[in-house]
């Protein structure tokens, strides 16, 4: 009984390094939050159980994190008429959650150290003379450290340029501030996100939408009458993944790409299996890959919503999907793809899982060089 007890208690290092490194304290809340707090009594509270918000170390601050959310919400997506104030006020929860997938690489990053560290710590403690694997692993350290810096000062400069959207006045110039060198691809803020999503979505009929992918979105976004409005605009700009008898105009395109860059997949699925290419594999792929980006990563799947939602503004979703996520997902799953069973080629796309967070940051270096350069320099 006494050694359970102690299991059930035990917390391990990495644990307690994780908590305190991810609190917040009641002086650093009490500058930040408007909300009427007792804070003799309020205590600082850490993330140590296991939720969405986990793996991307957002802090939650107990019953702060709730007090006030619909009031502050409204008043953070409506101008002020007279006080002469900013147009949008980011709340406390906003920017805590800004660029989740930036901190999930981030934390990616730390794990990466420590484990290089730990193999350190091992071949010293065997009293091996590997000189050639310490070199490599200290090596690889100050790499991930730099990039950990370069990060931190990314995310700086991001808070820097979404305080400037948010001194914009005038609600008509919001998307050409959020599209200079590309800002949004970087994630929309959640106290912008309500004013910029209803710039870009039309207001259309048609089918009650249906689906995996609608009930993704929904759970994504928690609003079941915005994933719809964001569902019906992708269909009306790129059916292929809405209506399973939509053909894809851009199909040889994507056949001779696929082939070019995976043509021992190309060919395995395609000679060996017999497969339609573009039916039977790209269609059901895209779908399940969005079902589980937006089912499975929380808040970043709301980056990624950020993307569609203004690619389906500027009519360029379908290069988006096809050009960029389709190959992006690709580069970390192709190796599954190469069974002999159709039933199992199947069950993997059924199945199929990849880090978003890594397909986020592919386009977003092709489309935010400019904000990733400034950093660099």
């Amino acid at each position: 009984m006494n050694v359970l007890m102690c299991a059930i208690s035990y917390i391990p290092p990495n644990r307690k390094l994780f908590n305190s490194r991810h609190k917040l304290t009641r002086r650093e809340l009490q500058s930040s939050s408007a909300a009427e707090v007792d804070w003799s009594t309020t205590l600082d509270v850490s993330l140590d159980e296991d939720s969405s918000l986990i793996l991307y170390a957002v802090p939650v601050v107990g019953s702060v994190s709730r007090c006030g959310r619909s009031e502050d919400r409204t008043r953070s997506s409506t101008m002020s008429s007279d006080s002469g104030e900013d147009l949008f006020e980011p709340d406390l929860r906003s920017r805590l959650q800004s660029s989740l997938s930036l901190e999930s690489l981030i934390q990616e990053n730390k794990k990466r150290i420590s484990a290089h560290h730990e193999s350190l710590d091992l071949i010293n403690s065997t009293g091996h003379n590997a000189a050639s694997i310490k070199t490599s692993a200290k090596q690889e350290i100050a790499k991930l450290r730099d990039r950990n810096t370069h990060l931190f000062g990314r995310a700086e400069l991001l808070q820097e340029q979404w305080d400037k959207v948010r001194r914009c006045h005038d609600p008509t110039v919001l998307l050409i501030e959020i599209g200079k060198n590309g800002l949004y691809w970087f994630g929309i803020p959640s106290d912008l996100r309500p004013a910029v999503y209803r710039c870009c979505l039309y207001q259309l009929g048609g089918s009650p939408p249906l689906g995996k992918v609608f009930d993704a979105m929904a759970r994504c976004c928690a609003d079941e009458i915005l994933a719809a409005q964001i569902y019906q605009n992708i269909r009306r700009i790129f059916p292929f993944i809405t209506d399973p008898d939509s053909p894809l105009r851009q199909a040889n395109a994507v056949e001779a790409r696929l082939s070019s860059k995976y043509p021992g997949l190309h060919y395995h699925l395609t000679q060996t299996l017999k497969l339609n290419l573009i039916d039977a594999f790209v269609r059901p792929f895209l779908i399940n890959a969005l079902i589980y980006a937006f089912s499975s990563h929380a808040s970043i799947g709301m980056e990624l919503l950020d993307v569609v939602v203004l690619a389906v503004y500027y009519r360029d979703l379908g290069r988006f999907m096809l050009d960029e996520f389709l190959f992006s997902v690709l580069e970390q799953t192709h190796f599954k793809f190469f069974s002999d069973r159709k039933q199992e080629v199947e069950q993997q796309l059924t199945n199929i899982r990849f880090e978003l967070a890594d397909v986020l940051e592919e386009s977003r270096r092709l489309h935010g060089r400019f904000i990733i350069g400034q950093v660099s320099t």
